[in-house]
């Protein structure tokens, strides 16, 4: 049942990301979203489906990164397609992992993506999000502690 689930939910990611993309901002009231009467693509996907608004956000979240995904977050993206990581998984992954900067680089985050992977198999969206939000941490204190050493300080 949880096999199927993930494999229903990465085909709701899939739809969620193709609402967001035809209720774009820039389309203003012809967009979407706006012609059904919602805000955003987020309260559509919630009032369609039924989902709370944190579970269309994760959905609208993981459509986008589906369609388009960073490099860093490839192997998340092709975990949730083949329906090895649900939703709320990547979601949580994408999210407190962030996004490169100049203390984190995309092959760090990329590394630390495919450890999550690993580490937090079968964990719930919530642990998964902790695990996640501490392995940035991680690497942004690992890069300062190298700026401080390269700096000899």
């Amino acid at each position: 049942v949880a096999a199927a689930r993930r494999q229903v939910d990465a085909c709701a990611a899939t739809l969620a990301g193709e609402v967001e993309r035809r209720s774009d901002r820039g389309l203003g009231y012809s967009g979407l979203a706006q012609r059904s009467g919602d805000r955003t693509s987020d309260g559509f996907v919630a009032r369609v489906t039924g989902a709370s608004g944190r579970e269309a956000r994760e959905l609208v979240t993981v459509g986008k990164l589906l369609d388009a995904p960073p490099p860093w977050l490839a192997p998340v993206a092709s975990g949730v397609a083949s329906g090895d990581v649900s939703v709320g998984a990547a979601a949580a992954i994408g999210t407190g992992l962030g996004e490169p900067s100049a203390s984190v680089a995309a092959d760090d985050l990329l590394d630390a993506a495919e450890r999550l992977l690993v580490e937090t198999a079968g964990l719930p969206p919530e642990k998964v999000a902790r695990r996640a939000r501490e392995a940035r941490d991680e690497l942004s204190l690992s890069s300062c502690l190298c700026k401080r050493a390269s700096a000899g300080g």
